[in-house]
């Protein structure tokens, strides 16, 4: 009796453990097919943080998206080395802002699939060389360094906790912003201290709440390190996380919105939203002495189509299909006035297709760019910046 009870037990252990063995390699098979990673450290785009819901994570690497190579530096900008907080006596050091354009990350969904721009393909880097062979020219004694501080899915909110959080220690000398498609043309604005996009609010909302999603992910999280199987049923459990508004997490709405009596109320709206942001630069820029310049950003559907590529061309009747927001062509004229109002520096680069990119594909989706869209960018900003280095 004994012995058949011993050999039960092996037998039910043996089996358990071909069990576990099975669904770790099939797990490992879903994540090799979705290039997940080969660890959790890795395979994240963005990591949680506390003030700004999410930041670059620098470990993140691949191979579909980055050809396996590390893109962010090790303290959280898009570089390949981090930056001294020390700034040289001979630097004039910019600091870029902006979303998902500006860092230049790829195209998925209902387009052509893209990999994420590599270091050496983003505005930033076309920019900074532009900017110093223009230096070299005047036999100047300066040479730029630019900070590329872009996150993706970040707003005007998320720049501003960024600088007051960070980028201060870094001393710049110019604070650009690429600005446009995350929060200048909603119809409704909510209130960014409840917004929910990122989840960092969220967690701290269900924590509070004692919520059996907020412990499931966090047993799913800590156990990933050691098993492909939850690191599956984390990667899970994150994506649907992000994706719902669970529990009725509360959101906060302005009382006006540019959907109410447009165009009588788009200033009144503008100003409970960038620029409630900017003026707050501006007063930090007297206080840190730096300048700023807004550029808004360039997107397919506000571009002639006469002067697209073929491929360009695609990709805007693919944004026109799929795109809801049909207000932009009437917002985008307001901004001009409402900048000088407040005394801050704006440029509408918005359309950067010309006759000099004939046939050059400038766009990968909606308002990412392919290099040469990078490229286009940086030499619409140049002029604009140069004058802040020959004050």
């Amino acid at each position: 009796m004994q012995s058949n009870t011993r050999n039960l037990l092996i037998y039910f252990g043996i089996l358990s453990i071909l069990c576990v063995l099975l669904i770790e390699a099939a797990s490992h098979i879903i994540l090799k097919h979705n290039d997940q990673g080969a660890n959790t450290e890795s395979s994240s785009r963005h990591v949680f943080h506390p003030y700004r819901r999410h930041a670059l994570n620098p470990q993140y690497n691949r191979a579909f998206d980055s050809s396996g190579n590390k893109i962010h530096s090790d303290d959280g900008f898009r570089s390949d080395t981090p930056f001294s907080k020390d700034k040289p006596d001979d630097v004039f050091r910019i600091i870029m802002l902006g979303g998902s354009t500006m860092y230049g990350i790829g195209a998925t969904d209902v387009y052509p699939h893209t990999p994420t721009l590599n270091n050496d393909q983003t505005i930033s880097h076309y920019l900074e060389a532009e900017i110093n062979k223009y230096l070299a020219a005047k036999s100047s004694s300066k040479r730029v360094e630019i900070i590329n501080a872009a996150v993706t899915a970040y707003t005007t909110f998320e720049h501003l906790v960024y600088f007051n959080e960070v980028l201060y220690e870094y001393s710049p000398d110019l604070l650009v912003f690429l600005d446009g498609h995350n929060d200048f043309y909603y119809y409704k604005q909510y209130n960014n201290w409840h917004h929910v996009k990122q989840g960092t609010p969220k967690l701290t909302y269900h924590f509070n709440k004692r919520s059996l999603w907020f412990t499931g992910i966090s047993v799913a999280r800590y156990f990933a390190q050691f098993s492909r199987f939850f690191m599956l049923v984390e990667k899970y459990m994150m994506r649907v996380w992000e994706n719902a508004n669970l529990d009725q997490f509360p959101q906060t709405a302005f009382p006006r919105t540019l959907a109410g009596d447009f165009p009588e109320n788009v200033d009144a709206v503008l100003k409970e939203t960038i620029f409630k942001t900017y003026i707050q630069f501006k007063a930090l820029g007297e206080l840190f002495n730096f300048d700023l310049i807004v550029f808004l950003q360039p997107q397919v559907v506000l571009e002639n189509k006469a002067l697209l590529s073929d491929a360009d061309q695609h990709i805007q009747s693919l944004t026109l299909k799929y795109d809801t927001n049909t207000r932009r062509n009437e917002i985008r004229p307001y901004f001009p006035d409402l900048f000088r109002q407040y005394g801050l520096a704006f440029v509408d680069i918005s359309e950067i297709a010309s006759a000099s990119y004939a046939n050059e594909q400038l766009y990968t989706d909606y308002c990412h760019l392919t290099p040469k869209g990078s490229e286009a960018v940086a030499t619409q900003m140049l002029p604009h910046l140069t004058r802040f280095l020959d004050n």
